[in-house]
């Protein structure tokens, strides 16, 4: 899971630097490693409006994805499921009502991430997950 996350997070900080991406892997590590090479070699291929989709975090709150009678937060809707497979977003984040207890909250991100890997045809790009806790730990 962390090389994941460090993953999106290159992914997100080569698109900021776009314009100078490979002078920025030369600087910051002297020589590009495999991970780095394919991070440049990803985003190169990327359309800008791909690159635009990256950069978008969705909320899991329920409304406005669901469709009638997909109003259970704690499960991935089909239609957010579909949503989330036909577009590139760069990452979901969760909240208090998306959270019941540590099974159901794997399966959750692991559904998450099959529709934004497994079903995607186009990128196969991980999500970054993030936890809203302004109500306190959840």
């Amino acid at each position: 899971m962390k090389k994941v996350i460090v993953l999106m997070l290159a992914v997100m900080l080569l698109m900021a630097c776009e314009n100078n991406s490979n002078d920025f892997l030369e600087k910051s590590s002297g020589e590009a490693d495999n991970s780095q090479e394919r991070i440049a070699e990803m985003i190169s291929q990327m359309t800008l409006e791909e690159k635009i989709e990256q950069m978008i975090i969705l909320d899991y709150s329920g409304v406005p994805y669901g469709s009638e009678g997909e109003s259970d937060v704690t499960k991935l809707a089909s239609s957010v499921k579909d949503f989330i497979s036909q577009n590139n977003f760069g990452g979901i984040i969760l909240f208090r009502d998306n959270i019941t207890g540590t099974e159901q909250v794997l399966k959750l991100i692991s559904d998450f991430q099959v529709a934004a890997t497994t079903d995607n045809v186009s990128q196969k790009i991980p999500l970054f997950l993030c936890v809203d806790q302004e109500g306190g730990r959840i």
